[in-house]
């Protein structure tokens, strides 16, 4: 019962578009910020000495192709180094290949972060509770961790795990299904988006609707055929939305506010239900947050 309740809750999130699924829900190195004055690719050769100070090796960097000169495949682990997200490279002593009628060099790098630039949190997982209608207390059900690049986000319920499947990823919910007319443009928005009938016969679909500051005013949705309605966004002073409304859900109408951490990061959303004309506490979804060096020791 309780891992349908939490199914039930991830569902529900997922299609609104709520931040405790829809946040980064996989983490990139890419991502994290390179805290030098001067942002820079710091390169170590065979020979010289490492930083002097703290680092850590995070990845192993290579020419991926069978041949190319010394320069090219610096260049080339250089510009991998880059867009992976490193601060620099220690490259090891070249290996060479030889035969009757060849010869070549293969070079590869390390590429490495300053551990000062793995401080930074990155939000990791949803810990969901559930009121208790005996003791009308909110009860621990289950989470739902990210993963690092390459992962699958993981879900558990009493000790029982289970990978999502490709129709809970958020790339999928928010990326365009190919060139078959499932997001409709207007002045560089979207109006409409329709996904495929994965979730059900009809294909669910959210049209938007904006305020004139760009941030979305409200979004009408219908999942399957019978499941339809509203959703009205509030927002606070500093632009964050507090508030999602809606006209229906698996669980009736229903309200999701946000709560932030002083850094503006989001700690908690709490989830309420209409019944007779009062607000019903139904669960509520805490967020976690955990420094990079922390998350690639698990990795």
């Amino acid at each position: 019962m309780k891992a349908n309740v939490l199914l039930g809750i991830l569902t529900f999130l997922l299609l609104v578009g709520q931040s405790a699924i829809s946040q980064t829900s996989v983490i990139k190195l890419a991502d994290f910020p390179n805290l030098s004055p001067t942002p820079r690719l710091d390169v170590f050769f065979p020979g010289e000495n490492p930083p002097s100070e703290p680092y850590t090796k995070l990845l192993a960097l290579e020419y991926d192709k069978s041949y190319g000169g010394y320069t090219k495949q610096v260049d080339a682990i250089r510009s991998h180094a880059l867009e992976a997200g490193m601060d620099g490279i220690l490259f090891q002593q070249p290996m060479t290949f030889s035969g009757e009628n060849f010869s070549y060099l293969k070079l590869v790098g390390i590429g490495f972060k300053y551990d000062r630039n793995l401080t930074q949190t990155f939000y990791t997982e949803s810990r969901f509770y559930v009121m208790d209608s005996l003791s009308h207390k909110f009860e621990y059900v289950g989470n739902v961790r990210y993963g690092f690049e390459g992962q699958k986000p993981v879900a558990e319920v009493r000790g029982f795990k289970w990978e999502f499947p490709s129709i809970f990823s958020q790339e999928w919910l928010n990326a365009p299904k190919g060139d078959d007319g499932t997001e409709k443009m207007k002045d560089g928005k979207v109006v409409r988006r329709t996904y495929d009938q994965r979730l059900g016969a009809g294909g669910p679909f959210c049209d938007y609707e904006y305020q004139p500051d760009g941030r979305i005013k409200s979004i009408s949705f219908q999942y399957l055929l019978q499941w339809s309605g509203r959703i009205d966004f509030t927002y606070n002073s500093n632009r964050q939305e507090i508030e999602r409304r809606m006209t229906a859900s698996p669980y009736g109408p229903a309200t999701i506010r946000t709560s932030y951490n002083p850094d503006g990061s989001v700690a908690k959303l709490s989830i309420f239900t209409l019944k007779d004309n009062v607000e019903m506490p139904l669960a509520e979804v805490e967020h976690i947050y955990s420094p990079l060096k922390q998350i690639l020791a698990k990795s």
